[in-house]
């Protein structure tokens, strides 16, 4: 008796000892959450650079986008840079107009239905300015909706001639003066050219922008002459943005008594 009694221990100290097995619906606990690291913030895109206040020429009418009725007369309104004595307007491809007076604003009484592009351009003492912010122009259309001009990017390139144009007011020197300005891209050897060409005349350009010296296009004979003026790219090809890259006109050249 006393053997099996000590036998009977040994097996219930045995049974106690052994783990419990693990339930079958026991919920394991998730693995802890991964900390969430913010990603750094986006580097602020630089602004490009813009005139000083009091520097540019604004358009103050017709406004960018605009939408005029068709046969609606459109005035063009402009504030002018510091010292600037006077200014052109030019709508599309078309000859340049004075602005008399920048606040009271030019007149257009003929535009055509569709996209218009108008420029106001500030002049110096020397002609059309080449400093920043001496050009602005807006994008309106006369019509029921707005219509881009096809293929224009008003970033440019855009070519502005101021002169030649109309009935030539000649210097003392006898030569037509061209008066440019090239906005929205670089002139140079290796980068985009202005090239000219009067009458049938063989073809100039001008690697260099602005000129160190006044661009003439010589002495030229009284009466009418054509006058082409273009930007091409380095390989020669020509740079149309949308046709603003691009002069054709026609001019006068005075007799020696001043009739054309």
């Amino acid at each position: 008796m006393r053997r099996l009694a000590a036998v009977l221990g040994l097996l219930c100290l045995s049974a106690c000892q052994r783990p419990a097995p693990p339930a079958r619906d026991a919920v394991q606990p998730a693995p802890p959450t991964p900390e969430v690291v913010p990603a750094p913030p986006a580097p602020a895109t630089a602004p490009a650079a813009q005139p000083e206040a009091g520097k540019a020429v604004r358009i103050t009418a017709p406004a960018n986008g605009e939408v005029v009725a068709p046969g609606q007369p459109v005035t063009v309104r402009a504030t002018l840079p510091q010292g600037a004595g006077s200014a052109l307007v030019m709508v599309d491809d078309r000859a340049p107009l004075p602005l008399e007076n920048p606040l009271q604003g030019l007149l257009l009484a003929d535009l055509t239905a569709g996209p218009h592009v108008v420029r106001v351009v500030a002049l110096d003492d020397v002609g059309v300015s080449t400093e920043p912010g001496a050009l602005a122009l807006v994008e309106f259309t006369c019509g029921t909706a707005p219509v881009r001009r096809s293929g224009f990017n008003p970033a440019g390139p855009v070519l502005t001639v101021a002169a030649p144009y109309e009935t030539v007011a000649l210097p003392e020197s006898g030569e037509v003066p061209l008066d440019l300005r090239v906005d929205g891209c670089t002139i140079g050897e290796a980068a985009a050219r202005v090239q000219w060409q009067v009458d049938d005349g063989e073809a100039e350009w001008l690697a260099e922008y602005p000129s160190a010296e006044p661009l003439s296009l010589g002495r030229l004979e009284p009466g009418k002459h054509k006058l082409k003026v273009w930007l091409s790219g380095h390989d020669g090809k020509p740079i149309d943005n949308g046709g603003m890259a691009r002069v054709e006109r026609t001019f006068t050249v005075p007799s020696a008594g001043g009739a054309g």
